[in-house]
């Protein structure tokens, strides 16, 4: 059974051109030869899960396994947390508005 790796790829390609950084810096940080970036980036390659670990540990980000029932309440959460508007509860205790 195969699985895309794209959802992952694609964060890790967005993070790094967040900060601004080229693949070829990304390599000298990481040890991983910018053409292997590139190979990865572009789904050309299976990203094995120690390099997955070390480009998103690089980029500031972590990787973690959660139940699968709770990632919808994370989805809610990371989207919540980048977002730049006032920030809104996520949930309320009852129907008052205190």
């Amino acid at each position: 059974m195969k699985h895309s790796v794209e959802p992952l790829v694609d964060v890790l390609k967005a993070a790094r051109h967040d900060q601004a950084q080229s693949q070829r810096a990304l390599s000298e940080q990481t040890g991983i030869p910018q053409s292997r970036l590139s190979l990865i980036e572009n789904g050309a390659v299976d990203l094995r899960v120690s390099t997955l670990l070390q480009i998103a540990r690089s980029l500031e980000l972590e990787v973690m396994l959660v139940p699968r029932r709770t990632v919808p309440l994370v989805h809610a959460i990371t989207r919540e947390a980048g977002s730049t508007a006032e920030q809104q509860p996520l949930y309320r205790l009852d129907d008052r508005d205190d």
